[in-house]
Protein backbone atom coordinates (compact mmCIF):
# COMPACT_ATOMS: atom_id res chain seq x y z
CA UNK A 1 0.00 0.00 0.00
CA UNK A 2 1.48 3.28 -1.00
CA UNK A 3 0.76 6.49 0.59
CA UNK A 4 -3.20 5.38 1.10
CA UNK A 5 -3.56 5.00 -2.69
CA UNK A 6 -5.55 2.32 -4.78
CA UNK A 7 -5.46 3.16 -8.60
CA UNK A 8 -4.70 6.67 -8.37
CA UNK A 9 -7.59 6.92 -5.73
CA UNK A 10 -7.24 8.65 -2.11
CA UNK A 11 -9.06 6.02 -0.07
CA UNK A 12 -9.76 8.29 2.99
CA UNK A 13 -11.69 10.63 0.20
CA UNK A 14 -15.37 9.70 1.55
CA UNK A 15 -14.07 10.75 5.30
CA UNK A 16 -13.35 13.98 4.18
CA UNK A 17 -16.41 14.46 1.95
CA UNK A 18 -19.41 12.08 2.66
CA UNK A 19 -20.72 13.01 -0.74
CA UNK A 20 -17.38 12.59 -2.89
CA UNK A 21 -17.91 9.92 -5.72
CA UNK A 22 -16.36 6.88 -5.61
CA UNK A 23 -14.14 6.45 -9.42
CA UNK A 24 -12.20 3.39 -8.56
CA UNK A 25 -13.50 0.24 -8.97
CA UNK A 26 -10.99 -1.81 -5.97
CA UNK A 27 -12.36 1.36 -3.85
CA UNK A 28 -15.78 -0.03 -4.03
CA UNK A 29 -14.76 -3.37 -3.41
CA UNK A 30 -12.95 -3.02 -0.13
CA UNK A 31 -15.70 -2.75 2.96
CA UNK A 32 -16.82 0.31 5.26
CA UNK A 33 -14.54 -1.70 8.00
CA UNK A 34 -11.25 -1.64 6.13
CA UNK A 35 -11.53 1.83 4.90
CA UNK A 36 -12.70 3.38 8.61
CA UNK A 37 -9.11 0.92 10.08
CA UNK A 38 -7.30 2.54 7.55
CA UNK A 39 -8.55 6.30 8.26
CA UNK A 40 -6.70 8.39 10.86
CA UNK A 41 -8.87 8.77 14.55
CA UNK A 42 -9.04 12.13 13.69
CA UNK A 43 -11.00 11.69 10.35
CA UNK A 44 -12.89 9.00 12.30
CA UNK A 45 -14.25 11.62 14.52
CA UNK A 46 -14.58 14.34 12.04
CA UNK A 47 -17.24 11.41 10.01
CA UNK A 48 -19.22 10.98 13.57
CA UNK A 49 -19.83 14.37 13.54
CA UNK A 50 -20.82 15.38 10.44
CA UNK A 51 -23.29 12.37 10.82
CA UNK A 52 -24.86 13.91 13.92
CA UNK A 53 -25.18 17.43 12.49
CA UNK A 54 -26.69 15.91 9.41
CA UNK A 55 -29.51 13.94 11.23
CA UNK A 56 -31.29 17.57 11.30
CA UNK A 57 -31.70 21.11 10.32
CA UNK A 58 -29.40 23.78 11.72
CA UNK A 59 -30.93 27.16 13.34
CA UNK A 60 -29.54 28.88 10.60
CA UNK A 61 -31.20 26.73 7.79
CA UNK A 62 -34.14 27.23 10.04
CA UNK A 63 -33.80 31.08 10.12
CA UNK A 64 -33.56 31.31 6.07
CA UNK A 65 -36.28 29.18 5.38
CA UNK A 66 -38.68 31.40 7.53
CA UNK A 67 -37.61 34.39 6.20
CA UNK A 68 -38.17 33.20 3.04
CA UNK A 69 -41.55 32.22 4.01
CA UNK A 70 -41.91 35.29 5.59
CA UNK A 71 -40.90 37.33 2.26
CA UNK A 72 -42.95 35.31 0.26
CA UNK A 73 -46.22 36.15 2.93
CA UNK A 74 -45.01 39.74 2.65
CA UNK A 75 -45.46 39.90 -1.28
CA UNK A 76 -48.46 38.06 -1.08
CA UNK A 77 -50.22 40.31 1.34
CA UNK A 78 -49.31 42.94 -1.07
CA UNK A 79 -50.79 41.56 -4.46
CA UNK A 80 -53.89 40.88 -2.22
CA UNK A 81 -54.35 44.74 -1.11
CA UNK A 82 -53.54 45.68 -4.70
CA UNK A 83 -56.42 43.27 -6.15
CA UNK A 84 -58.89 44.07 -3.47
CA UNK A 85 -58.42 48.14 -4.73
CA UNK A 86 -58.60 47.59 -7.96
CA UNK A 87 -61.64 45.04 -7.45
CA UNK A 88 -63.15 48.22 -6.18
CA UNK A 89 -62.57 50.52 -8.20
CA UNK A 90 -63.62 47.78 -10.89
CA UNK A 91 -66.84 47.82 -9.30
CA UNK A 92 -66.96 51.59 -8.82
CA UNK A 93 -66.51 52.44 -12.77
CA UNK A 94 -68.95 49.73 -13.65
CA UNK A 95 -71.42 51.33 -11.08
CA UNK A 96 -71.14 54.86 -12.91
CA UNK A 97 -71.19 53.34 -16.31
CA UNK A 98 -74.87 51.21 -15.44
CA UNK A 99 -75.97 54.56 -14.09
CA UNK A 100 -74.61 56.96 -16.69
CA UNK A 101 -76.70 54.34 -18.99
CA UNK A 102 -79.52 54.49 -17.08
CA UNK A 103 -79.67 58.55 -17.24
CA UNK A 104 -78.72 58.21 -21.06
CA UNK A 105 -82.03 56.33 -21.79
CA UNK A 106 -83.82 58.24 -19.88
CA UNK A 107 -83.87 60.96 -21.88
CA UNK A 108 -83.84 58.88 -24.71
CA UNK A 109 -87.11 58.01 -24.14
CA UNK A 110 -88.14 61.66 -22.64
CA UNK A 111 -88.13 60.80 -18.79
CA UNK A 112 -85.33 64.07 -18.58
CA UNK A 113 -85.12 66.86 -20.79
CA UNK A 114 -82.04 66.81 -22.54
CA UNK A 115 -80.80 70.16 -20.83
CA UNK A 116 -77.21 71.01 -19.39
CA UNK A 117 -77.56 70.09 -15.47
CA UNK A 118 -74.39 70.35 -12.90
CA UNK A 119 -74.09 67.93 -10.21
CA UNK A 120 -77.55 66.72 -9.51
CA UNK A 121 -78.37 63.51 -7.36
CA UNK A 122 -78.79 60.22 -8.85
CA UNK A 123 -83.00 59.29 -8.17
CA UNK A 124 -82.14 55.76 -7.84
CA UNK A 125 -82.47 55.31 -3.69
CA UNK A 126 -79.42 52.69 -3.68
CA UNK A 127 -76.80 55.43 -5.21
CA UNK A 128 -78.60 58.88 -4.35
CA UNK A 129 -76.27 59.66 -1.22
CA UNK A 130 -73.10 58.28 -3.17
CA UNK A 131 -73.31 59.70 -7.10
CA UNK A 132 -74.46 62.52 -8.88
CA UNK A 133 -74.67 63.31 -12.39
CA UNK A 134 -74.06 66.38 -14.79
CA UNK A 135 -75.66 66.55 -18.57
CA UNK A 136 -74.65 68.78 -21.05
CA UNK A 137 -75.61 69.52 -24.81
CA UNK A 138 -73.69 70.96 -27.68
CA UNK A 139 -75.08 71.61 -31.20
CA UNK A 140 -73.33 69.22 -33.91
CA UNK A 141 -72.72 70.15 -37.26
CA UNK A 142 -75.24 67.72 -38.68
CA UNK A 143 -78.53 69.57 -38.14
CA UNK A 144 -81.70 68.33 -36.24
CA UNK A 145 -78.68 66.39 -34.23
CA UNK A 146 -77.17 67.19 -30.37
CA UNK A 147 -74.72 65.76 -28.60
CA UNK A 148 -76.02 64.66 -24.81
CA UNK A 149 -72.71 64.10 -22.62
CA UNK A 150 -73.63 62.44 -19.64
CA UNK A 151 -70.76 62.45 -16.87
CA UNK A 152 -71.22 60.34 -13.33
CA UNK A 153 -69.06 60.74 -10.57
CA UNK A 154 -68.66 59.83 -6.83
CA UNK A 155 -68.99 62.28 -4.51
CA UNK A 156 -65.46 63.07 -3.47
CA UNK A 157 -66.27 63.35 0.15
CA UNK A 158 -67.23 59.61 0.28
CA UNK A 159 -64.63 58.58 -1.68
CA UNK A 160 -60.65 58.75 -1.31
CA UNK A 161 -60.20 58.10 -5.45
CA UNK A 162 -63.67 59.13 -7.08
CA UNK A 163 -64.81 57.27 -10.15
CA UNK A 164 -65.86 59.01 -13.07
CA UNK A 165 -67.43 58.35 -16.04
CA UNK A 166 -69.08 60.24 -19.16
CA UNK A 167 -70.88 58.99 -22.04
CA UNK A 168 -71.24 60.45 -24.79
CA UNK A 169 -74.40 60.17 -27.44
CA UNK A 170 -75.45 61.81 -30.25
CA UNK A 171 -79.31 61.90 -31.01
CA UNK A 172 -82.30 64.02 -32.79
CA UNK A 173 -82.83 67.60 -31.18
CA UNK A 174 -86.60 67.73 -29.31
CA UNK A 175 -87.18 71.21 -30.61
CA UNK A 176 -86.54 70.25 -34.49
CA UNK A 177 -89.06 67.37 -33.79
CA UNK A 178 -91.78 69.97 -32.35
CA UNK A 179 -91.12 71.98 -35.24
CA UNK A 180 -91.50 69.61 -38.31
CA UNK A 181 -94.81 67.99 -36.25
CA UNK A 182 -96.60 71.67 -36.46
Amino acid sequence: MKNNRYDGCWLPLRCLWPFAPRTCARVREHSSAERTATATPRLQNSRKSKRRSCRGLTLLEVLLALAIFGGALVAIGELMRIGSRNAEMARDLTTAQIISETIMSEIGIGLLPPQTMTQTAVDDVQYQHAWVFSIAVEQVDQEGLIAVWVTVEQRPELSARPARFTLVRWMIDPMTLETQES
